[in-house]
C-alpha cells in the first residue's frame, strides 16, 4: 500500500473531477436501502485527505477517519478544523488496524482496497474491519473492477494540466493487468521553472467473486453489489462498483 506521501499535498487539486457531495449523497443513500443501523460512529477507512469523511460529518454522522498516510490525515484534521467539527483521526495500516472501540458502520471509497496488492494481505484488512463492526452492522465500499485495470489503467498515462500544476500518472501493467505499478510525476510550477516530485503506488483489482468469498470468509453477508453511484448490477464494462456488507 502507497502512504501518498509526495502526493497528499496536491491530492485534492488532482481530484477535483470527483463529484465528493453525489459520492456523499450515494453513501447516505446505501445505508437508507439497506437499513444500515441508526447511531453510533461510522468509520472511513482510507480516509485520504477526509473531504468524504468531513461531508457526512456536516450531514450528521459521528465520524471518524483511518489512513496510511500521515500526510493525508494532516489535509484531514485541518479541513475538519475548518468546518469546527471533532472527527477522531487514527493513522495506520488498514492490514493491522486496531481502534478503541468497535463501529456502527464502516464506509470506504476511491479505492482504498484496491491498494492492497496480495490477497492474504486484503483478507487480513477485512478482518480487522470485520473485527471492528458491531453485529448488524454495515461494512459499504467500492473498488476497482478487472475491467479498469486491464483495459484503462494498464500500458496507459494520464496528464493532468493545471496551469501552475502538472501531473503525469504512468501505468505499467502486470500479472496479466491485474496489477498496475503507477509512477507520479508532479511539476510544480516556482518562479520561472517547476519543482519534480515523485511518487509510486501499486493496485490491484480482483474479481468480484474473489470479494466476496474473502468477505463472506471474514463474517459479513453481501446484500448488495452496484455499479458506480447506481442501484443496478454492475456489467463486465463497469470500472468501479459498490459493495454493501452486513457483519454476521
Amino acid at each position: 500500500m502507497s502512504d501518498y506521501s509526495s502526493l497528499a499535498f496536491y491530492y485534492d487539486r488532482l481530484t477535483e473531477n470527483v463529484d465528493y457531495e453525489k459520492r456523499a449523497d450515494y453513501v447516505l443513500a446505501l445505508m437508507k436501502r439497506h437499513e444500515a443501523p441508526a447511531g453510533g460512529r461510522v468509520l472511513d477507512a482510507g480516509c485520504g485527505t477526509g473531504t468524504l469523511t468531513v461531508l457526512l460529518a456536516k450531514r450528521g454522522l459521528d465520524m471518524m477517519g483511518f489512513d496510511k498516510s500521515p500526510e493525508m490525515l494532516s489535509a484531514a484534521a485541518q479541513k475538519a478544523a475548518r468546518e469546527e467539527l471533532e472527527i477522531p483521526l487514527i493513522q495506520g495500516d488498514l492490514r493491522e488496524m486496531d481502534l478503541y472501540g468497535s463501529m456502527t458502520n464502516v464506509i470506504s471509497s476511491l479505492d482504498t482496497f484496491n491498494h492492497i496488492t496480495s490477497a492474504a494481505g486484503l483478507n487480513k484488512a477485512f478482518s480487522r474491519v470485520s473485527l471492528f463492526t458491531q453485529k448488524g452492522g454495515l461494512f459499504i465500499f467500492d473498488v476497482n473492477t478487472v475491467y479498469k485495470s486491464r483495459r484503462v489503467l494498464a500500458g496507459n498515462t494520464f496528464v493532468y494540466d493545471l496551469d501552475d500544476l502538472y501531473c503525469v500518472w504512468t501505468c505499467e501493467g502486470r500479472r496479466c493487468g491485474l496489477v498496475n505499478d503507477i509512477s507520479i510525476d508532479i511539476f510544480v510550477k516556482e518562479g520561472d521553472g517547476y519543482r519534480r516530485y515523485s511518487d509510486e503506488l501499486v493496485e490491484r483489482s480482483y474479481p468480484l467473486a474473489q470479494l466476496e468469498q474473502l468477505l463472506t470468509d471474514n463474517g459479513f453477508t453481501v446484500e448488495g453489489v452496484y455499479s458506480d453511484l447506481k442501484f443496478t448490477s454492475p456489467g463486465r464494462r463497469d470500472e468501479r462498483v459498490w459493495f454493501v456488507c452486513r457483519k454476521n
